[in-house]
C-alpha cells in the first residue's frame, strides 16, 4: 500500500497510510492546503489536490442519485459529514482574518442591492399607479383599490423575486471564499436558471416553517434550522428544489444540535447593541450577521464534504 508522508505546522510527518491520510483529511486534522507526497509524485502538492487526483483516479460506487452532483468522487470516509464546532470556530476565525476584507465588501454590496432594489420597486409601482389612475380616473374604484394595496404588492414582488436569489448568493459567495474562490459575481448567481428552484424553496420552506409555529412552535424551530442549507445546495449543486429540501434536512438532522447552537452564536452579538440605546444595534446587528456567514459556509463544508471543490 503506498504510504505518504505530509506536513502539520510547517514539519514534516509520516509515512502513514492512504486510508489514515484519508482520515486525518476528513476529520480536518489534515489542513487542505497542507503538504503531502508519495513516491512516484514528481513533488510536494496540496493535500486537497492530491487527494481529488486520487478519488478521481478510483472512485467508489455512488452512495445516492444526489451525489452524482458532487465535484469530488465520494470517498466512503467522506459520505457522512458531521459539524465539529471547535474546527468550525477556528477555521472560521482564520478565514475571517484572511478574507473579512472581501466579505465585508460582499456583504456591503449585497445589503445595499436588497435595498435598492426595493426602492426600483416601490418607485415602478407607483409610477404604475399614476398611469393606471390617470386612465381610469381620479375617482375609478379600481384605481383606488391599486393604490391601497400598492405597499402589499412591493412587498410581495421583492419578497418572492428578490430576496431568494439575492439571500442564496450571499451564501453561495461565503461557501465559494471558503474554497478559496472570492469572486463578487457569486454573489449574483441565484439571478440565472437557479432562479424558479431557489424561488420554490424559499416559499415552501418558510411555509413549513410557518405551520410547524402555528401547529407547535418547536416543529417550526426544528425545520428552520433543517432546511438552513436547501437554498445553498439549490445554487451550488443544482439540485432540484425538493431534493435541496430534503438533503438538507436529513443532513442537518444528524448534527441539529451543533446547527441549533451554530445560529444562537449572532445572538447575543446583536443584541449588545441595545445597551447604547438601541442605536449601537444597527451596527452589532450587521456584524453579527457578517461573522455569522463565516460560520454558515464552515459548516457546509463540514456537512457536505462530498461536495467541496479544490480551488484552480
Amino acid at each position: 500500500m503506498n504510504q505518504w508522508h505530509y506536513t502539520a505546522k510547517g514539519q514534516p510527518q509520516g509515512p502513514i497510510s492512504e486510508t489514515a491520510l484519508l482520515e486525518l483529511f476528513h476529520k480536518g486534522q489534515l489542513e487542505p492546503d497542507a503538504l503531502v507526497w508519495r513516491e512516484g509524485m514528481p513533488g510536494w502538492e496540496p493535500a486537497q489536490t492530491a487527494l481529488s487526483k486520487l478519488l478521481t483516479s478510483s472512485p467508489p460506487p455512488l452512495p445516492t442519485p444526489l451525489v452524482q452532483g458532487a465535484t469530488i468522487p465520494v470517498h466512503p470516509s467522506m459520505r457522512d459529514g458531521e459539524i465539529d464546532l471547535g474546527r468550525l470556530f477556528s477555521e472560521s476565525w482564520r478565514r475571517f482574518k484572511t478574507h473579512g476584507g472581501i466579505g465585508l465588501l460582499a456583504y456591503i454590496l449585497n445589503g445595499s442591492v436588497f435595498f435598492c432594489s426595493l426602492i426600483v420597486l416601490a418607485m415602478g409601482l407607483i409610477l404604475f399607479t399614476y398611469f393606471f389612475k390617470s386612465i381610469l380616473g381620479e375617482d375609478n374604484s379600481a384605481g383606488k383599490i391599486v393604490e391601497q394595496n400598492m405597499g402589499v404588492a412591493v412587498f410581495i414582488l421583492w419578497w418572492l423575486f428578490i430576496v431568494p436569489p439575492l439571500g442564496a448568493g450571499q451564501s453561495f459567495f461565503f461557501i465559494e471564499t471558503a474554497r478559496g474562490r472570492d469572486n463578487l459575481m457569486n454573489l449574483f448567481g441565484g439571478f440565472s436558471r437557479k432562479m424558479i428552484p431557489l424561488i420554490l424553496v424559499y416559499v415552501i420552506k418558510i411555509t413549513f416553517i410557518i405551520m410547524g409555529c402555528f401547529l407547535l412552535l418547536i416543529p417550526g424551530i426544528y425545520l428552520a434550522i433543517a432546511y438552513i442549507y436547501a437554498e445553498s445546495l439549490v445554487i451550488d449543486q443544482n439540485l432540484g428544489f425538493w431534493e435541496a429540501l430534503e438533503l438538507s434536512r436529513k443532513t442537518v438532522h444528524r448534527n441539529w444540535l451543533q446547527m441549533f447552537v451554530l445560529v444562537l452564536i449572532p445572538i447575543p452579538i446583536a443584541v449588545s447593541g441595545l445597551a447604547f440605546c438601541c442605536f449601537g444595534y444597527y451596527l452589532t446587528l450587521p456584524l453579527a450577521m457578517f461573522m455569522f456567514m463565516f460560520l454558515l459556509a464552515e459548516g457546509y463544508r463540514q456537512l457536505f464534504p462530498q461536495f467541496q471543490k479544490p480551488a484552480e
